[in-house]
């Protein structure tokens, strides 16, 4: 008599493993969020210091990603005495929504902080997963 031979995918040991695995992600994503929230600057102290003694800019464009949207990330808010700033720096804040599609009007929000300093929150819908630069087609000439 034959026995039934499991496949990889099909023993209990593969399911736990990987039960493991997203749920130690998930666990780790989480630790890193609140760790960011925890030590991200309000905008407003930020622009206030900008305000005060600007930077030095340099040509080109800086993009700083961050998942909240009322706060200013490390790398953009450190001191840039030796580098300089760049000449648009732009504080990008990604949302997904929960709607299967945005409004083109609604897709994109831009407020200037300070000269040449931006706060850019873009609405993602389940439709723009693979066109991610469909709202930014405007967007540079609004840098400059």
């Amino acid at each position: 008599m034959r026995s039934k031979s499991r496949t990889a995918a099909g023993s209990p040991g593969c399911a736990v493993l990987v039960f493991t695995l997203l749920v130690t992600w998930k666990r780790g994503r989480d630790m890193v969020l609140r760790r960011l929230r925890e030590t991200a600057l309000p905008l407003a102290p930020f622009v206030t210091a900008l305000l005060e003694d600007p930077p030095l800019r340099v040509p080109g464009t800086a993009i700083f990603m961050t998942p909240m949207p009322t706060g200013c990330p490390r790398p953009a808010a450190q001191p840039q005495a030796q580098q300089g700033a760049a000449r648009a720096c732009v504080i990008l804040n990604v949302r997904y929504a929960e709607v299967p599609y945005v409004p083109a009007d609604d897709q994109l929000e831009m407020m200037k902080l300070a000269e040449g300093f931006y706060h850019v929150s873009s609405a993602m819908d389940s439709w723009m997963t693979s066109t991610f630069p469909r709202p930014w087609r405007n967007a540079p000439a609004a840098w400059s």
